[in-house]
């Protein structure tokens, strides 16, 4: 490490001319930023995927990748078949596939520019700390087959493009390859964090290891081997990173703290492998998540993890244990698959979510002044985790959808924002490939949660046996006022927002604008949400004829299904007899034997006529969304807004 004082030097980005965004009447946020220097912007997690807000909390940045197996799955007629969602828990993660973008979004998500796009890699993006210019690595294949690296810097953005300049470039060999997604090596090279006097932490492509790189004089200040994660403190004269130099993932890792001016270091271990340290707003603490043992006098099995939240006075570098974000601890059979922490820029909100296998998802929210918790909340369901925390300046949070299966640091996984309060979500989709991630990820839960718990303890058996003809669950599954039920519904209205619904009061003249494979989409989301006219008025608009024979015949099954739950029993029944062709068919829940006999599968006790007349009264019952029936409820902050249930009547009977 280079022992160099580091001297008083503006910051670079204070001699850049106007603002990062000219649009002056869509984007005029940047306007105050000239005058307005906001210190730090505190982070989530960054081993992939990072979100990261602007310091006035207007727009944020992220990365997203597009998949080739996604797109292959979410084309016309997915909806029909559900066996090809089963065969996988997480999205594809091939290195070197998809195309890579960086998107700036406006915060309601109805604004957005694509920064860049590369087909070989892009590292996350991060603001500058005044926020008027977005820092990224960039690699790109040369006509000789060689490679070029780039640190750029965005210092101007606009709907026609934006303007950059390279603060850095190396040459690559022909040989080199983008690290395998969860490899140290991709953690390192992914990540990106400026500090003020022009510093920049980069990952090298060469080395993979974090690099401080001092823009203005344009030489590399410090290297730090074996680490990853790092992070620069106020003023850039502290750099707290992780370190492991053996097996990856490592069981834990060392937390390093660097006075870069002097080049002495403190060593703090058994910190978490992804406990990504956040420095307080006055750059006087670090915190960072770390393993510890249960107390003794707790009864938990031998070699149980109990993981805090450490706060570390720089001054003393002594960790005090904050809080617990865990309610009980880690027993040796489970395993903890992720751990994410955000801090707001005025100390006020501490989130923090843990992913454990085979353990509710949750949100865990203190306050960081008093170590109190405040609440716990899923992100969207009980087996749905969220990873990628980010608080922004107004305390909206930004944050990836993944499972412990998944690989839990991907640009691959859906983005969204959270509002705490409320607990809404509200996805992030600023191109139809963001959108087709979303409706694979969501349909993905939808089975998840099947095998969660069914509505009706007393169905599950023969809900666990029916055929499925169609990703659509069936009408047991929805039906009732029961947790299994509300979380398909909160779903379904996250779906509804994913395809520019408003899930209060979605406009169906949309439907005009929707591709067959996203008016599918539409189909689940609204049937999930119980709005089964909606749900009909879909499926009529997608063209039989573009169909397989097979499909074709599911699509009017499901017509079927949905005129039963919306209750029109005849009109269902009428699909069902001109289906009833003279062969055995078997559609699912209700099959025909041939002989002009409908019969269900498996049987039930009732005839099925009188069954579905039955379920047809049921599925019509109100229901709450899992923001309606939240199991915390804060005094002085705004209400949670109950969700319309006004259902919009949809075209007639769809026949073969």
């Amino acid at each position: 490490m280079t022992d160099r004082p580091d001297p008083d030097r503006n910051s670079p980005f204070a001699a850049i001319r106007g603002t990062i965004v000219t649009d002056k009447m869509r984007l005029s946020f940047f306007t105050a930023l000239i005058v307005t220097i906001v210190v730090t912007a505190l982070p989530g997690r960054s081993n992939a995927g990072e979100i990261r807000w602007s310091p006035d909390g207007k727009w944020l940045i992220f990365g997203q990748d597009s998949s080739p197996d996604t797109q292959a799955r979410v084309r016309p007629g997915w909806l029909f078949r559900p066996e090809s969602f089963e065969s996988r828990t997480g999205p594809s993660e091939k290195p070197g596939t998809g195309l890579k973008r960086i998107w700036v979004v406006r915060a309601d998500g109805k604004f957005r520019i694509e920064l860049d796009r590369s087909d070989v890699f892009l590292s996350d993006p991060c603001w500058a700390i005044d926020g008027r210019a977005i820092v990224y690595t960039h690699v790109e294949r040369l006509s000789n087959g060689t490679y070029l690296w780039t640190l750029k810097e965005v210092y101007e953005l606009s709907q026609a493009g934006a303007k950059a300049r390279t603060i850095r470039r190396l040459e690559l060999p022909k040989d080199w390859k983008e690290p395998s997604p969860g490899d140290k090596s991709s953690v390192v090279l992914r990540q990106i964090h400026t500090g003020g006097a022009g510093l920049i932490i980069y990952g090298d492509p060469k080395t993979f290891e974090p690099v401080l790189y001092d823009s203005i004089s344009q030489e590399v200040r410090a290297r730090f081997p074996h680490g990853y994660n790092a992070r620069i403190g106020l003023g850039g004269q502290v750099v707290a990173w992780l370190r492991n130099k053996d097996l990856w993932p490592p069981p834990a890792s060392e937390l390093v703290i660097t006075n870069i001016a002097s080049g002495n270091s403190k060593v703090l271990e058994n910190f978490l492998a992804d406990a990504i340290p956040v420095f307080s707003s006055d750059g006087n603490y670090v915190y960072a998540g770390r393993h510890q043992k249960p107390p003794e006098g707790l009864s938990a099995p031998r070699g149980s993890d109990w993981p805090d939240i450490a706060r570390i006075d720089l001054k003393t570098f002594k960790p005090e244990r904050y809080q617990r974000p865990i309610a009980t601890p880690i027993v040796p059979d489970e395993k903890l698959a992720g751990f994410s922490v955000a801090l707001d820029v005025d100390e006020e909100m501490l989130l923090c979510a843990a992913a454990i296998r085979d353990r509710p998802a949750e949100i865990s929210w203190f306050q960081p002044k008093t170590a109190a918790t405040y609440k716990r909340f899923p992100p969207l369901d009980v087996v749905t985790n969220a990873t990628n925390l980010a608080l922004s300046a107004d305390e909206k949070l930004g944050l990836r959808l993944g499972t412990p299966e998944s690989l839990l640091e991907s640009t691959n996984l859906p983005a969204a924002i959270c509002d705490p309060r409320t607990e809404m979500l509200f996805p992030l989709v600023p191109d139809d490939a963001s959108v087709d991630r979303w409706i694979d990820f969501l349909v993905r839960t939808v089975m998840r949660n099947r095998q969660a718990g069914a509505a009706d303890p007393a169905l599950a058996p023969a809900i666990a046996a029916a055929t499925r003809v169609s990703v659509l669950p069936l009408i047991e599954e929805t039906t009732g006022d029961n947790p299994p039920a509300n979380r398909l519904k909160r779903i379904g209205n996250v779906g509804l927002a994913s395809l520019g619904f408003d899930p209060k009061k979605p406009d169906m003249a949309r439907l005009d604008k929707l591709s067959p494979a996203h008016l599918e989409a539409a189909c689940l989301f609204f049937a999930l949400t119980r709005r089964y006219d909606a749900a009909r008025d879909c499926l009529v608009r997608i063209p039989p004829d573009g169909l397989e024979p097979d499909r074709r015949a599911r699509l009017y099954a499901v017509s079927a299904q949905l005129n039963v739950a919306a209750g029109k029993v005849h009109e269902g029944m009428l699909i069902l007899e001109a289906l009833g062709s003279g062969e055995s068919r078997n559609l699912g829940q209700i099959c025909f034997d041939g002989q002009g006999r409908w019969v269900l599968e498996p049987p039930v006790p009732d005839d099925w006529q009188t069954y579905l007349g039955r379920l047809s009264i049921s599925a019509r019952s109100a229901a709450k969304t899992f923001e309606e029936s939240s199991p915390a409820e804060i005094p002085g902050l705004p209400g949670r807004t109950d969700i319309d249930r006004k259902q919009d009547r949809g075209a007639g009977v769809l026949t073969p």
